[in-house]
Formats: structure tokens, sequence, C-alpha cells
């Protein structure tokens, strides 16, 4: 096993409950110390984004920044931010 993926059942309300909170925290730790990566499906929000980029899981599924979109439209998007 190469990576593990945090439910968003632990992340939905991250900011306000502290033991999900300490859930995905010691997740990511005990990921961190196995030489698992860890990734956090659902950062719908600013402020769960932010909570999930400070407990440094590896990998975020973010709705927040984008939206899910099909080939044609992420071609679109891939092709206007690329530097």
């Amino acid at each position: 096993m190469d990576s593990i993926k945090i439910d968003r059942l632990f992340r939905k309300d991250l900011a306000e409950n502290h033991v999900h909170k300490n859930i995905v925290r010691g997740l990511n730790i005990m990921a961190k110390s196995n030489d698992i990566k860890t990734i956090a499906e659902g950062a719908e929000t600013k402020e769960i984004f932010e909570k999930l980029i400070s407990i440094k899981v590896d990998y975020l599924q973010v709705y927040y920044n984008a939206k899910p979109a099909n080939f044609q439209n992420t071609s679109k998007w891939l092709k206007q931010h690329s530097y």
C-alpha cells in the first residue's frame, strides 16, 4: 500500500469537530511514519482546505478550487492556466 484516502466523513466538519480533526491528524501521522501518502477528498470550502493544508496531508481532492468538469472543459481550463 502506498496511499490511504481519508474519507469525507472525517473532513466535512473538520473545523468544528475536534474528534474528526484528531482522527485526520492521527491518520496522517501514522501514514507518514510508514511512508504512506495521504489523500483527503472533498475539500469544499476555504476553511476545510486550509485545515487540511495545516495538517499536511499529501494530496487533496479539491472541489473548493474547481468544480468537476468534462474533458473538453478541463482542456480549456488547463490551456488558460498554463504557464
